[in-house]
């Protein structure tokens, strides 16, 4: 496998993602209430939000997996400049967008004053932004996670993953699950640790990375394609099935938890070892690489894209919802990934916020 076709796999992964994410905020907006839970409809709204849940981590890895391997050698300021400000300026410009248009377009006022509000709504950011500043912390510690991570032994490796995982993934989804005693136990003791330094957003980011360089054995293969299939089977029942029968989801949809894990694992090493094998991607890599490349803006802008398309009657009303989410995500990334074009052709300014 060449560099290059790799490229062009995690390219149509992001773009896949990016649509997935879209299907994630399409499938909350406003629409459940509209529904009975025991319909199909309202419940079709749950089972894509399920099947795009894998899409957030798989933005991580993907960065982890590209920054990573250079991820020492780029100075301390064309770190800053290059990544971590354009991440923070992107979130403030776009904040600051978002705000204007909930305040003076939607009259959404809630701070006494619509310049108040405004103001306030230009530094907490909409639902999704949240995401910019995470990434940003991730690439502030990318110098010296890349150090590590090519420094340390395979085993070492493993070793650390573990720990990432068992204390931002497995024991928040434990003490999740309430169970009698054991739960508030194991709350506790991880509470006194305190370990930082094993949580957060870094596993996914390492993980993307440790991913592409493994040669996976076939047992190793056919173990992740197991934990992912099971975790979407236990996903779907914990959301839609549970629903069904408790008028409430469980509760299983964080990106830390390790059903979501494992899913979003399986789906990069689906795309790692399966979608690299096909030739359609080599026919339309140049679509696909443009495509891509417009993801990052497309991110930024599709919720104002959303908010606007509805307020015209395009949303997931229109059709059964089984078929109007992804209907609609396409119709959103269609015309975001069109004003993103559009932005990158203004000078200077252009590039950096979309």
């Amino acid at each position: 496998m060449t560099e290059k076709k790799r490229y062009v796999e995690y390219d149509l992964m992001r773009i896949l993602a990016c649509l997935c994410v879209i299907m994630i905020h399409a499938a909350v907006f406003n629409q459940s209430e509209n529904y009975h839970y025991t319909t199909f409809a309202f419940q079709s709204i749950n089972i894509w939000g399920v099947l795009s849940r894998w899409a957030v981590p798989a933005f991580v890895m993907l960065s982890g997996m590209m920054i990573l391997p250079h991820g020492d050698e780029i100075s301390i300021g064309k770190l800053m400049k290059r990544r971590v400000f354009r991440m923070l300026g992107a979130y403030i410009v776009w904040s600051c967008v978002y705000s204007f248009y909930n305040v003076f377009v939607l009259k959404n006022v809630y701070a006494g004053t619509k310049l108040k509000t405004w103001l306030d709504g230009c530094f907490s950011g909409e639902i999704h932004m949240w995401y910019l500043p995470m990434l940003a912390g991730m690439y502030i510690a990318s110098p010296l996670l890349a150090i590590m991570i090519k420094k340390l032994e395979r085993r070492w490796t493993i070793y650390w993953l573990g720990g990432l995982f068992l204390f931002s993934s497995a024991i928040p989804f434990f003490v999740k699950l309430n169970i009698r005693f054991a739960s508030v136990i194991v709350d506790s003791v991880n509470s006194y640790m305190d370990l930082q330094f094993l949580g957060g957003w870094t596993f996914y980011f390492v993980i993307g990375f440790y991913i592409q360089r493994h040669n996976f054995l076939r047992k190793e293969k056919i173990a992740v394609a197991v934990c992912a299939i099971l975790s979407l089977a236990f996903t779907m029942w914990a959301t839609v099935g549970y629903y069904l029968k408790h008028g409430e989801a469980m509760g299983v949809l964080p990106y830390e938890y390790p059903n979501i894990v494992c899913m979003s694992i399986g789906a990069l090493l689906f795309f790692k070892e399966v979608v690299s094998r096909s030739k359609l991607i080599v026919k339309f890599e140049k679509i696909i690489r443009n495509l891509s490349g417009l993801t990052f803006g497309i991110y930024l802008i599709h919720l104002l894209m959303l908010k606007i398309w509805y307020s015209f009657g395009i949303n997931v009303q229109m059709l059964h919802p089984i078929v109007s989410i992804p209907l609609l995500a396409v119709i959103v990334f269609t015309s975001s990934g069109i004003i993103v074009w559009l932005i990158r052709r203004i000078p200077v300014v252009g590039p950096y916020f979309a």
